[in-house]
């Protein structure tokens, strides 16, 4: 500005509008000093408002939260981001202490580390938890810097969403390297691995730092130099993603077949993000599954009167044949290439879905259905591999409806046949008990003749007397025996834990006027502990020893009582804890091989009453009782070498 007028009011005004640069036209020399001190001044104080009005304006539009505190630690000044981040009104927070916006124990390392650092720093940078009005926390970037008067200029910044994208980038780190596949980013123009997980690194025979150093042709067989990555680049850029079937190459120069999913993703730049699976178990299991299936076909194809499948792990039929697809409304066709879920109703595949996904688990299950009209047992089996690796699995379905028409059947004679046997027992029962009133009154009057008119008979009245009475004791004898038959099932107690030795001794005991009227010798080896009705084994034993003593011609009878374990082949193996075989041998008259089962009949007998007393009931009460037992009772004989009967009864497991 150029003026003749050495008006300071002038100038001050010219200033104010904008002025900064002036000549005073004027020969006063004194004047033109003390005007321009004046305007210098002037000038100043609107440079330093100027400057302050700068200042407040960045400090209230800054993305920071600042704050001013004074040397008591209040607050004389906060913005309102600050304000915003604590969830306070700017005016509410003037005046109060900085310790209302920190958890206790941060506020004790506030005071105890980060104020000393300042003190003696100048300056403090670091992380705190941040403490808003209604209680909640945050994370916050926190500096402090002291100033001459010995407050404090605050400056903070939440960085909740930067740790939140922290803490996903860690995850997200954590699950590639957990990751069974390999995984890299590539760059998109120079095909170098930008980042790579820990699987890449071993499956490759590389460190990182070597691997971050190559390029995806020194690995990928696909690509056989530069312009292959191009354009498999371009057309990925097109596309967005792709999925194929590569070879990698390790550092040792062996390779694998891997599946190749690849993606392009466009951020501040382009990426290629590509994952790799190594498939050698898959490519190894699906070779031995077209081996096995070529071994399997011929034979399901001619498979009577059923159906064979295989599949793999995925529930994928690789093959199905059978003649029982003639039986049902699929063709073999229908399930080749086709998922297990997808061909069966859901009904049918709620059937056999345990089967199914046990055989993959190396197992082998069975399981009945019907399906089409049919009855149907199917057996599921896995398919190993010479590792015994279960690579598939196999299925072999028969149809079993005439079986189980056939099973029906048996069924209801078998029940027709109880109640029948049932009926004849009662009627046996009934019988016997009905018959022994008239027997004893028989018996009661021929023993009151004997009595009374015994002189008046002769010879031959007194000899045909003697004839009906014994005829009468012999019938009662039968009858009683008739009873007992007849009862074994129905008056038996129930099957426990029985002590042979313990029965054995007492049947001795029973027989020890016998045994010592005979001079037998019977000797007893140590018995096991059966399944069984003591009492009925009792009677069992009495018999048997009883006619080893008796039926033993004239020298004096030799017994021998022993026990031993079946053998644990596959039917006693079913019976669970296995039977036991106890042995009664004689060196008496022996048994013709002929009549071996005979005597195992209802009042049959070798013998005549005249020769050997007896009803001809015993044994066949014997059989009876060991059969309630699921035992089995025979002979090995032969005549004028003695007899061995043998009693197989169930063990009991001691264990």
């Amino acid at each position: 500005m150029l003026t003749g007028d050495g008006s300071e009011e002038s100038a001050s005004r010219a200033i104010s509008a904008g002025i900064t640069d002036y000549v005073i036209r004027g020969d006063d020399a004194a004047r033109e000093t003390d005007l321009s001190d004046r305007i210098e001044a002037a000038v100043g104080r609107y440079r330093s408002e100027l400057d302050a009005r700068r200042t407040y304006t960045a400090l209230e539009t800054a993305q920071e939260g600042i704050s001013l505190l004074d040397e008591n630690g209040k607050f004389t000044y906060v913005n309102q981001v600050y304000a915003d981040n604590y969830g306070y009104d700017r005016e509410e927070m003037l005046g109060r202490h900085w310790e209302i916006l920190y958890p206790a124990d941060e506020t004790d390392q506030v005071h105890e580390e980060i104020l000393p650092e300042v003190h003696e720093e100048g300056h403090w940078r670091g992380q705190t938890t941040g403490l808003r009005a209604d209680g909640s926390t945050f994370p916050e970037q926190h500096s402090l810097t002291e100033i001459e008067d010995g407050g404090l200029v605050c400056v903070v910044r939440d960085i909740s969403e930067r740790k939140e994208r922290e803490r996903d980038l860690e995850l997200f780190r954590t699950l590639l390297d957990h990751s069974t596949d390999s995984v890299f980013v590539f760059d998109p123009e120079t095909g170098t691995p930008l980042d790579v997980n820990d699987t890449a690194c071993r499956k490759l025979g590389y460190s990182r730092e070597e691997l971050l150093d190559r390029s995806v042709i020194d690995f990928e067989e696909e690509l056989a130099g530069r312009d292959d990555w191009r354009s498999f680049v371009d057309d990925l850029r097109a596309d967005g993603r792709t999925t194929f079937d590569g070879v990698h190459r390790r550092r040792a120069g062996a390779t694998f077949p891997v599946e190749v999913n690849a993606t392009y993703v466009e951020l501040d730049r382009g990426y290629v993000l590509s994952m790799a699976r190594d498939v050698t178990e898959r490519r190894r299991r699906e070779r031995q599954l077209r081996e096995s299936e070529q071994r399997h076909r011929t034979l399901a194809e001619y498979f009577p009167n059923g159906i064979v499948t295989l599949f793999d792990h995925d529930l994928e039929y690789t093959l199905a044949a059978g003649r029982g697809f003639d039986d049902i409304p699929v063709e073999p066709a229908d399930l080749e290439g086709e998922n297990f879920y997808d061909v069966w109703p859901a009904a049918t595949a709620d059937d056999l879905e345990p089967a199914v996904l046990g055989t993959l688990e190396g197992e082998e299950r069975s399981v009945e259905l019907s399906y089409a009209g049919r009855e149907w047992i199917l057996h599921a089996v896995p398919i190993t591999d010479e590792r015994g690796d279960v690579f598939a699995g196999m299925t072999m379905a028969q149809d079993i409806t005439e079986r189980k028409e056939y099973q029906r059947r048996l069924e209801e004679t078998i029940d027709r046949l109880e109640e029948s046997n049932e009926r004849l027992e009662q009627f046996a029962y009934a019988a016997s008990h009905d018959l022994q009133e008239p027997l004893r009154m028989v018996s009661s009057y021929l023993r009151l003749i004997e009595r009374r008119y015994a002189d008046a008979f002769d010879e031959d009245g007194e000899e045909f007397l003697a004839y009906a009475i014994d005829g009468a004791d012999r019938m009662r004898e039968m009858i009683d025996a008739l009873l007992t038959y007849s009862r074994v099932e129905t008056r038996g107690e129930p099957l426990a834990a029985v002590d042979l030795d313990a029965v054995i001794a007492d049947v001795r005991e029973d027989l020890r006027l016998p045994i010592a009227e005979s001079d037998a010798e019977v000797t007893v080896d140590s018995l096991p502990r059966v399944r069984g009705d003591s009492s009925q084994l009792r009677q069992v034993f009495q018999n048997l020893l009883s006619n080893a003593i008796e039926y033993n011609g004239d020298e004096p009878p030799r017994v021998h009582v022993s026990a031993e374990r079946e053998s644990a082949d596959a039917a006693s193996a079913a019976r669970g804890s296995g039977r036991w075989i106890v042995s009664i041998s004689d060196e008496g008259l022996g048994i013709d091989p002929e009549d071996q089962e005979r005597i195992f009949e209802v009042f049959e007998r070798l013998h005549s009453r005249e020769e050997y007393d007896g009803t001809g009931i015993g044994l066949a009460l014997c059989q009876r009782i060991v059969e309630r037992h699921d035992g089995e009772i025979r002979v090995d004989s032969a005549p004028g070498e003695g007899a061995t009967f043998s009693v197989v009864l169930p063990a009991v497991d001691d264990a």
